[in-house]
């Protein structure tokens, strides 16, 4: 096992829940998976 700080990780984590908390869970992604399409959509109809 890896030995981490742990209080390193907390204000990452605290500085992405208040980015979340603000403008939405859709605001923040992984890395991974920038670039990718996002598979099957509904179509959106006018209002």
């Amino acid at each position: 096992m890896l030995p981490l700080d742990h209080h390193a990780e907390s204000g990452l984590d605290a500085a992405l829940d208040a980015v979340r908390d603000r403008f939405g869970a859709g605001t923040v992604t992984r890395a991974a998976l920038l670039g990718r399409g996002e598979g099957l959509s509904v179509p959106l109809l006018p209002d």
